[in-house]
């Protein structure tokens, strides 16, 4: 009976705080970079900024899914629950 109602309850938690999809993107270099977020396909969004070094952006490509460019032309696509550091120019993830 206990397992079951930490089942429910645990479900019940889930439901009202929702996935917990959000990328986090850091800067671990010493350039600032010109950042390109795009979400969705086709009609989806474009959000651009620019991460100085030893910044981080957070709550990025919720849910969806996005692909991140830099402005050094690196691009890569990610699943929205990642965190990524950005090293020598390129993305490297942070588990």
């Amino acid at each position: 009976m206990k397992l079951k109602l930490a089942a429910i309850t645990f479900s019940t938690v889930f439901l009202l705080v929702g996935p917990a999809f959000a990328l986090t993107l850091s800067n671990g270099d010493e350039v600032t970079y010109g950042v390109t977020v795009i979400t969705g396909q086709g009609d989806g969004t474009v959000e651009t900024f620019d991460l100085e070094s030893g910044f981080s952006m957070e709550n990025l490509c919720e849910e969806t899914g996005c692909t991140i460019r830099l402005s050094n032309g690196v691009e890569k696509e990610f699943k929205g629950d990642e965190d990524v550091e950005i090293i020598d120019g390129q993305f490297a993830l942070n588990n």
